[in-house]
Order: structure tokens, then sequence, then C-alpha cells
């Protein structure tokens, strides 16, 4: 994963992939995952993020795949450029921040949804 780029108010898939060092899938089964968005690259706690998700439902966990699903009301947000971090707690209570890096939203110019 890398920059995020959406439109204020779209909707959006993103597939995050847990390896270890070796490239091998970490198995999800029994953890969650953790998508924040925020403002700023040192927030004290994650109350005032822009977009906080938690996963804890995976289509297949083995694979190390997890689904972060954003809704339109997301991302309905003022547009300029956030950071985001993805982090993963397995079964076992440990945590491993996957990626973090900036996510720009970007003004949409239709407003309207009917």
């Amino acid at each position: 994963m890398s920059k995020i780029s959406i439109i204020r108010g779209d909707s959006r898939d993103i597939t995050v992939n847990y390896v270890d060092s070796t490239g091998t899938a970490l198995d999800l089964t029994g953890g969650e995952v953790f998508f924040t968005v925020n403002s700023s690259t040192s927030p004290t706690d994650d109350t005032g993020a822009a977009i906080s998700k938690s996963i804890t439902s995976f289509t297949s966990p083995t694979s190390g795949v997890a689904t972060v699903s954003l809704s339109d009301t997301d991302t309905d947000i003022t547009p300029g450029t956030y950071y985001y971090d993805v982090q993963v707690k397995d079964a076992s209570g440990n945590i491993t921040s996957l990626k973090q890096d900036q996510f720009i939203v970007t003004a949409d110019i239709t407003r309207r949804t009917s």
C-alpha cells in the first residue's frame, strides 16, 4: 500500500495483504484490523480520527487478506491531506503495523446523489 487518493464522498474497498518478512501470509483468524485516517501524523488517540474502521470478518483469514470498505459517508470529509495507517491485532493480542502514508481527499464537483 502507498498513498491513497480518493474523491470526497466516494465509496472504496481497500485490500490489505498481511505477510511476514519472507512473504508468507499472516493468519488473521481471531484477529482484528484497524484502519485509521487522521489529520495529524502523531495524534494522542483515535478520538479525533477523520475515519476509523475495525475489521473482524475476513473472507479468507488464512490468506492474510483484509478488505477495508469505506462508504460515501466515511469519505465525506473536508478535502485535504490526511495520514493513514493499518494495524492488525492477532489472536494473541500482538499489534503489527503494516503501512502508513498519505490519504488525499480531493473535492468532488457533483454534490448531488439523486
